[in-house]
Formats: structure tokens, C-alpha cells, sequence
């Protein structure tokens, strides 16, 4: 398990699989009927607050005190995409959705209201 408070944990759509982050910087993803892990992602250097799974259940997405958000293969614990450090965000008012492109690749879609450039503080949710 985790060796620090556990800030955040979510479902897959599918129901068989458990995504959790904690303090302890880490992000568990478990088969939710035996309670064994399935990969362990690594790469947060604070703090992990906010979690979750795509639509497909293929990528998990995390965000973190280190101000960074990172998105996992969920068979591999692999990081498959990251914010850069030190971006800063602004006033504006951002969503960001996962979506699959004809291709079958996962996509971050930006709203067109604003332009995602990152953050200074922690991602919470």
C-alpha cells in the first residue's frame, strides 16, 4: 500500500481496476477484486492530490504538489505524457478532456476558450 495519506482514488469506467495517489508520491493502480497491484507509476517528485482513468481505461491521469499533471499507461506504469515544470497558467479558466483520435492514440483536447500552458501550484482536482 501507500506509506502516506492517501489524497485521491478512482474507479475505472470497466469497474475492474482502482487508481490511488498520496502523499507518499506515488500512484497505486489495483485490480479491484483481488486487491493485488498492477503497476506502480513513478515520476512525482511531491505530493500526489488528484487522480483518475481515461475513458478506455488504458491511461491514468495524475496531478501533483510538484505542479505537474502526467498521464500513465495503466498496464506498464510507463509515463506517456507530462506538463513541463514552471509554466504558468494566468487567469484563464482551462478543461481539458482524453479523447481517442481516429488513430486509436489518446489525445489531449483543449478547450478553445483558453490556452493550456500549465501551472504554479499544485494540481488539487
Amino acid at each position: 500500500g501507500h506509506s502516506a495519506s492517501v489524497m485521491s482514488v478512482a474507479f475505472s469506467r470497466d469497474g475492474y481496476h482502482i487508481v490511488s495517489g498520496a502523499q507518499d508520491k506515488l500512484i497505486k493502480i489495483w485490480h479491484a477484486e483481488t486487491g493485488g497491484e498492477v503497476c506502480n507509476p513513478r515520476g512525482h517528485s511531491r505530493a500526489v492530490w488528484a487522480i483518475g482513468f481515461s475513458p478506455d481505461g488504458t491511461r491514468a491521469v495524475s496531478g501533483s504538489a510538484d505542479n505537474l499533471v502526467k498521464i500513465w499507461d495503466t498496464a506498464t506504469g510507463a509515463e506517456v505524457w507530462s506538463t513541463m515544470s514552471g509554466f504558468h497558467a494566468g487567469k484563464d479558466t482551462c478543461l481539458c478532456t482524453m479523447q481517442t483520435d481516429e488513430y486509436g492514440d489518446q489525445q489531449i483536447v483543449r478547450n478553445p476558450m483558453c490556452t493550456l500552458t500549465g501551472h504554479v501550484g499544485g494540481v488539487n482536482a
